[in-house]
């Protein structure tokens, strides 16, 4: 069959060009593409009214290694968001190339003790970021596991939350119809919602215009003011006596 001679040549080669696509389309599937971490909501939150300025406190990402790849925009070793009272944020993606395990600190921080705002409780949470990136055994494409956890107890999380707590006073003066100082000044620092219940010193001769001053603390600062009169016949007008004490919040 002479023609099936002179055919030969052109299915071999046509075999050659076959195998050679094939083989392109399979190194194609196994090579590696980009993973990268969705972007994760973070949070701060108070309870009671936030200081009128935000300005001292961010939300802080550092790798466990330096190797590790990091945020667009990271300095030092750290990439740092700063983030409004109230306000939720994004924070950015990181892009992995290679498979691997990566792990990740997520904090909240507060630049100095000096800029701290005073009677607040900043929220010292911990998040643990872990990333890991592997290879598809069937088309070897890179995949990607992402866990969120709270590093005290370890428990599951889908985001990043914060919540700082503004404490508030509860200011106590004791004092004379004139003027002077009684006895010492109370001064307390509270959750809101916590009791108090402090009764008046006694002080010989003389007796007190709120024998006992008692409640839970409200989402403000408080501060009253006991007067002390002698005992016997009230006097009440000038010095600026009131049956039942000042108030002053």
């Amino acid at each position: 069959m002479p023609w099936l001679k002179k055919l030969m040549p052109v299915l071999l080669a046509a075999a050659l060009i076959l195998s050679a696509v094939v083989c392109c389309a399979a190194e194609q599937d196994v090579q590696p593409e980009l993973k990268s971490v969705s972007e994760i909501k973070a949070s701060v939150l108070w309870t009671g009214d936030p200081p009128q300025a935000a300005d001292t406190y961010y939300i802080v990402i550092s790798a466990d290694d330096e190797s590790y790849p990091m945020p667009e925009g990271t300095e030092n070793g750290e990439y740092r968001r700063r983030v409004e009272a109230g306000q939720s944020v994004l924070l950015p993606q990181i892009v992995y190339e290679k498979v691997g395990i990566y792990t990740y600190t997520i904090r909240q921080q507060v630049l100095s003790e000096e800029n701290a705002y005073p009677n607040v409780l900043y929220d010292e949470t911990v998040y643990i970021l872990k990333v890991t990136i592997y290879q598809e055994e069937e088309t070897g494409r890179l995949m990607i596991a992402v866990a969120l956890r709270r590093e005290a107890s370890g428990q599951k999380q889908d985001q990043v939350i914060f919540i700082n707590e503004r404490l508030y006073t509860l200011t106590i003066e004791y004092r004379y119809l004139n003027g002077d100082i009684a006895a010492p000044t109370v001064y307390e620092t509270h959750h809101i919602g916590d009791p108090y219940d402090i009764p008046s010193p006694d002080i010989p001769g003389y007796r007190c215009t709120i024998v006992r001053i008692a409640g839970n603390q409200p989402p403000r600062d408080v501060r009253y003011i006991v007067y002390y009169i002698p005992e016997g016949p009230a006097t009440i007008g000038s010095a600026g006596y009131t049956g039942a004490g000042d108030c002053m919040e």
